[in-house]
C-alpha cells in the first residue's frame, strides 16, 4: 500500500513539473512576442509621440513551446497604426520546416496632441497660446487627429472645441480671403466657352474652398471654388 503511495506522490509531482516547464516555455515566448512587437513599434513611431503598452491575448499551441530562435518574423496585419485588438503574421520552423500562424494582440496606444488650452469658439482664429501638448489614448479613437500644432495656429475653427479636445482636419479652416458679400468674379469654363460673370459671395471662403455665390444679372445662384481674393472658379449651378 506504501509502495503504491509512493508512486502516486511521483506521478504527481512529476506531472506538476511536467505542466510547469510547459508554462514557463508558453511564458517564455509571450515574453518575447510582446519584446519584438514593442520594439517595432518603438522603431518605427518616435517615443516623442507615442506610447505602447502591448499584451499577447491569443497564441496557438503550436508554437507555445516554440525558442526564441524559432522564430524567423513576427509582423503586422494590417495597415496604418497598430492599436487595439489586431493580428499578428508569426513565421517560424517546426522540425526545419517553415510555417505561419498568427497571434490576437492588444496594443494600447497613446498619443502626443495639441489640444484645446481653453474653450474655444466658431470662427476663432487659433494662436499658440491656445494649445497645449496633452498624452491621449487613441487606442478605440480611429479618427486622425492633427499632431502638429504648427499646422494649427492661424487657422479659423469650424465650430466650437471644447477644453482638452484635440483637433480633426474637419475641425479648421484656412483664414478666408473672400467674405460674405464680397465682389467677386466668378470664371465659367466649359468644352471651350470661357465666360465670367460678376458675382456677390454669399459666404466666406478660403482658396480651395467651395462657396455659393449670386448674379444679379441671371438671378441665379453658383458653387464655385476659391482661387483668389477675387477669383472663383466655377463648379456648378445650383
Amino acid at each position: 500500500m506504501r509502495l503504491n503511495n509512493n508512486i502516486s506522490i511521483r506521478t504527481i509531482l512529476l506531472i506538476c513539473f511536467l505542466l510547469t516547464s510547459v508554462q514557463l516555455r508558453a511564458q517564455s515566448i509571450i515574453s518575447y512576442l510582446k519584446e519584438e512587437i514593442t520594439n517595432q513599434l518603438q522603431a518605427h513611431y518616435t517615443s516623442d509621440s507615442y506610447r505602447f503598452e502591448v499584451s499577447i491575448k491569443w497564441i496557438p499551441p503550436n508554437i507555445q513551446e516554440k525558442k526564441r530562435n524559432e522564430i524567423s518574423q513576427v509582423s503586422f496585419q494590417g495597415v496604418g497604426l497598430p492599436r487595439d485588438y489586431v493580428i499578428y503574421n508569426v513565421k517560424y520552423l517546426d522540425h526545419g520546416t517553415k510555417r505561419n500562424t498568427h497571434i490576437q494582440v492588444y496594443v494600447q496606444a497613446k498619443q502626443k496632441l495639441p489640444v484645446a488650452l481653453h474653450r474655444l469658439n466658431s470662427g476663432h482664429k487659433i494662436n499658440a497660446n491656445d494649445l497645449t501638448d496633452h498624452w491621449l489614448d487613441i487606442t478605440k479613437d480611429k479618427d486622425r487627429y492633427i499632431a502638429d500644432s504648427g499646422k494649427l495656429t492661424g487657422f479659423v475653427l469650424k465650430h466650437i472645441v471644447n477644453k482638452g479636445r484635440p483637433f480633426h482636419r474637419r475641425d479648421v479652416r484656412q483664414v478666408p480671403i473672400i467674405h460674405q458679400g464680397d465682389e467677386v468674379t466668378l470664371f465659367y469654363y466649359q468644352k471651350g466657352i470661357s465666360i465670367t460673370l460678376n458675382c456677390v459671395a454669399r459666404q466666406p471662403g478660403a482658396v480651395g474652398e467651395e462657396i455659393r455665390l449670386f448674379n444679379r444679372d441671371t438671378g441665379k445662384m453658383y458653387l464655385g471654388e476659391v482661387k483668389g481674393k477675387t477669383q472663383v472658379i466655377w463648379k456648378k449651378t445650383l
